[in-house]
């Protein structure tokens, strides 16, 4: 299991092998038990964390590490495999 939302993520997105939906991650996440989410709505914290780790986003608290882009259907590309 990860520590952080996302690392747990990554393994999802390494696991399904292409850009990917909050949906599709979420599902990967819980049915490969990367995480355990504490939140009401957590697919809404998987998204927002997966856009302040993203290089073509610009949100008022980003992280430094960029993993993913977000492309023009909405899913999240892994940049590295990690």
């Amino acid at each position: 299991m990860s520590k952080t939302i996302i690392d747990a993520a990554i393994k999802a997105s390494t696991i399904i092998g292409k850009a990917a939906s909050i949906d599709e991650l979420y599902e990967t996440i819980i049915s490969n038990s990367l995480y355990v989410f504490g939140a009401k709505d957590p697919k809404s914290v998987l998204r927002i964390t997966l856009d302040r780790h993203c290089i073509n986003k610009n949100l008022g608290v980003m992280h430094q590490k960029r993993y993913y882009k977000k492309i023009i259907d909405g899913c999240y590309e892994l940049l590295v495999s990690i």
